[in-house]
């Protein structure tokens, strides 16, 4: 019996501090300001060095007149679209994508073994994440996720990200826009915007998307010689 009590106060206690250290990230959140994800698996918007060590070797296809490569994951249950600027500067990456595919989905696409997740570098994925601590945390408890590291959710991205610019919620899905009117690349650059967009459906990330747009919108990126 008192095994079983001790037990009892100890998921009772678990639980309480996890439950409280969210509450003190969601109100810390309110007033944070919005520090943009700009990379996925390593590969930066903006960044050619990054892009290039990530996609040479690889050939795009054309969606709307613009290079683009797609992969799935090495569960084959994600797919990261990344569109270029043009033809000519194929390593300016101007826009990234991320969202969940079921079996229907029959697309041929480059497979990524060594990738299981397709992360930012703030930690926000989509789909689900087996780790050592959510798992010993949802066994004490009992409640699943409640570490927030197996999968994201709105309040995982408001922690992270501040809140959004804007959010609709229809029903079971929920949708988050962040925009900026001006960001800095990696080459010192400031006359380009920033959007991401981030989808829920019943309180699970499944698609997000970043890009950059030049503020000049005829000033398109020219690679380095």
């Amino acid at each position: 019996m008192l095994i079983i009590r001790s037990h009892r106060l100890l998921v009772a206690a678990a639980g309480f501090f996890i439950a409280f250290g969210s509450t003190l990230l969601t109100v810390e959140a309110q007033d944070r300001p919005f520090i943009p994800d700009m990379s996925v698996a390593g590969v930066k918007l903006g960044d050619r060095a990054s892009a290039k060590a990530f996609l040479e070797g690889y050939q795009p296809r054309t969606d709307g007149g613009q290079p683009t490569y797609y992969f799935y994951n090495s569960h084959v249950t994600t797919v990261m679209k990344l569109t270029a600027a043009s033809f000519d500067d194929p390593y300016f990456v101007t826009g990234i994508e991320v969202f969940n595919v079921g079996p229907e989905y029959q697309n041929r696409h480059f497979v990524l073994e060594k990738v299981g997740h397709f992360v930012t570098e703030s930690g926000i994925f989509v789909g689900f994440r087996q780790s050592g601590k959510g798992l010993a945390a949802a066994l004490i408890v009992g409640v699943p996720n409640i570490a927030r590291d197996n999968m994201t959710g709105p309040k995982d991205v408001v922690n992270k990200k501040g809140e959004p610019n804007e959010r609709v919620k229809n029903g079971s899905e929920e949708i988050f826009d962040y925009r900026l009117d001006s960001i800095s690349l990696p080459d010192g650059k400031t006359n380009y915007g920033y959007s991401a967009h981030y989808r829920f459906y019943d309180k699970k990330l499944n698609r997000f998307s970043m890009k950059i747009e030049p503020l000049n919108k005829p000033d398109i990126a020219k690679a380095k010689k």
